[in-house]
């Protein structure tokens, strides 16, 4: 009788401590939610002047065609990139950056892309965008760089007023002479606002 009362007892202090260590870990996590959502300024939020980022993901040429107009099967490119931009408001920002996309047969790669972002923020801390832009990207088999048309549009989260991370598409639509027909990329964007 003693040792089952004992077993009683014992069962319900660890029930006990079970149960306050799951409402500590509970309050802790939604504590650290309410402030990650709470900031009281997030990039997203009214941040404006000059940042700077850098990209990195993969990439693929789209048409790759041989010296006998075959298709090259196209495999993905590892991208990375520079940016310089300047945010002039939630709206709106513009940006030159630096992509190197990869080498291929036909393509050399590295380019500059000027561009428009136009932005929208559903939230204090995120970003919708929309970019549209000209890219030159130098044509290796030729020899000769083209202006591109360059669309895309990412997500972005705003963690401080300064820093802000996205995912990006980007597509650059090459000129119908070029043996290929255009480059598709999907990044991670980092930017760092330097100066308001």
């Amino acid at each position: 009788m003693k040792l089952s009362l004992a077993n009683n007892v014992a069962r319900v202090n660890n029930f006990a401590i079970v149960n306050n260590f799951a409402i500590v870990n509970n309050a802790i996590i939604v504590t650290v939610a309410c402030l990650a959502f709470t900031t009281q300024s997030a990039y997203a939020d009214g941040s404006t002047g000059l940042y700077l980022g850098g990209q990195l993901g993969y990439g693929q040429v789209l048409g790759e065609v041989d010296d006998n107009h075959r298709l090259v099967d196209n495999s993905n490119h590892l991208t990375r990139g520079l940016v310089l931009g300047y945010r002039y408001s939630d709206y709106f920002s513009t940006q030159v950056e630096y992509q190197h996309l990869g080498h291929s047969e036909q393509l050399k790669h590295d380019g500059l892309v000027v561009s428009g972002l136009l932005t929208y923020p559903p939230t204090p801390h995120l970003d919708i965008s929309l970019k549209l832009g000209v890219s030159d990207i130098r044509h290796a088999a030729s020899g000769r760089n083209d202006l591109s048309l360059v669309i895309g549009g990412g997500i972005y989260y705003g963690f401080t007023e300064q820093f802000a991370a996205g995912l990006n598409y980007q597509y650059i639509d090459f000129d119908s002479n070029a043996d290929v027909h255009g480059h598709s990329a999907t990044y991670v964007e980092l930017k760092w606002l330097i100066s308001k």
